[in-house]
């Protein structure tokens, strides 16, 4: 009877980072490896998890990592201005850009509908595959807490 009052203390220490994983697993299953047209060659998204351990409890953070609020969120409609030496090499001078006020709209865009001095982007909408994932993954954790459980009691008993 001890070894099962052990096993039922020590299932919230096994369950809580076999949880994590399979939150893990579930959003990274509704999310591309990269995100286009972010970077050269695209930029990494990835999801990780810490889990601490208490004397009674355990905690896992599941986190996203990389520009993931770009698909999961949406961006806003907004202007695409000309950049400043836009056309020269990026040696001149990188720090040139929006930010620090590099924007010449007296050069113009070539766009597929003839030149424009800036392009209007439409906006995105959000994806959510973090919050569809997590929503998914609490569905099914309590059915992990159980399944690690049982497998306890059945080598005990």
């Amino acid at each position: 009877m001890r070894l099962a009052q052990a096993a039922a203390s020590d299932t919230p220490h096994i369950a809580v980072p076999a949880a994590a994983l399979l939150t893990k697993k579930l959003v990274q299953a509704r999310t591309p490896d990269r995100l286009r047209n972010v970077g050269k060659g695209g930029r990494k998204l990835g999801v990780r998890y810490n889990v601490v351990h208490g004397d009674d409890q355990s905690q896992a953070l599941v986190y996203v990592t990389g520009p993931f609020q770009l698909i999961e969120r949406g961006t806003r409609p907004h202007p695409i201005p000309k950049l400043k030496n836009s056309g020269r090499s990026r040696a001149a001078n990188p720090m040139l850009g929006p930010a620090f006020g590099g924007v010449n709209t007296k050069k113009i865009l070539s766009t597929p509908y003839g030149p424009r001095r800036t392009v209007w982007h439409p906006g995105t909408e959000g994806q959510h595959p973090f919050e569809k994932g997590v929503a998914e993954a609490v569905a099914v954790i309590p059915n992990v807490h159980d399944q690690i459980l049982m497998a306890q009691l059945r080598a005990i008993f």
